[in-house]
């Protein structure tokens, strides 16, 4: 059985925007999947964790370390809720 603590954390001081987003802690590491067949190739994962995307060759974005670092956990968080066509996974 897995112990998930679950942090919440306030994204804006702005009164109209006050969004709680929360990340989640487990005991093992964080994995990053990416379905290549629906991305669009804008390069934003890459540029915004580049410990965990990258672009390949064929100019199509791809994780190239599944595992993600402890340091870049918030990172591929933010890849994930910044791709624009949703095909990335961070659990």
């Amino acid at each position: 059985m897995d112990i998930v603590t679950i942090f919440f954390i306030k994204t804006s001081n702005n009164a109209k925007n006050n969004e709680v987003k929360f990340k989640q802690k487990r005991g093992d590491a964080m994995k990053a999947t990416l379905d290549r067949s629906g991305c669009i190739s804008c390069g934003l994962c890459a540029e915004t964790c580049p410990e965990v995307f990258r672009m390949a060759d064929d100019g199509v974005a791809e994780v190239w370390q599944e595992e993600v670092p402890g340091q870049a956990e918030d990172r591929a968080a933010e890849a994930r809720e910044g791709c624009p066509v949703s095909v990335i996974t961070v659990e």
